[in-house]
């Protein structure tokens, strides 16, 4: 069961994960507001597998999302 905040931060421990981190991430993405907007449960809405209930773009702004969370050094 994949959230989308796990996939933003993937390959860290689900209570290692850093909520503010992974939102401003999003942000920088322009993947915040979809979230909160669009998703019934915000980052804890399941996204399954690889992203496959997102679109394409979707998919391509959690990448960047992802690319920025493990480089803080933005």
């Amino acid at each position: 069961m994949i959230v989308i905040k796990n996939n933003i931060a993937f390959g860290i421990p689900a209570e290692k994960i850093d909520r503010e981190m992974a939102e401003q991430a999003a942000m920088v993405a322009n993947l915040h507001g979809f979230i909160i907007s669009e998703l019934p449960k915000g980052y804890q809405t399941i996204v399954g597998e690889r992203g496959i209930r997102l679109s394409g773009g979707q998919r391509k702004r959690v990448g960047i999302a992802r690319t920025l969370y493990h480089d803080p050094e933005r």
